[in-house]
């Protein structure tokens, strides 16, 4: 998986910690905008 996104109030740090699959994190992710 390819993090593009986050939801606003989650980190990139819990998103990698629930995450079950592969996950490729590129630079800064920027939170969705609402």
């Amino acid at each position: 998986f390819h993090l593009l996104e986050r939801a606003p109030g989650v980190s990139v740090e819990e998103i990698i910690k629930l995450t079950a699959g592969e996950l490729v994190v590129n630079g800064e992710i920027p939170e969705m905008k609402l």
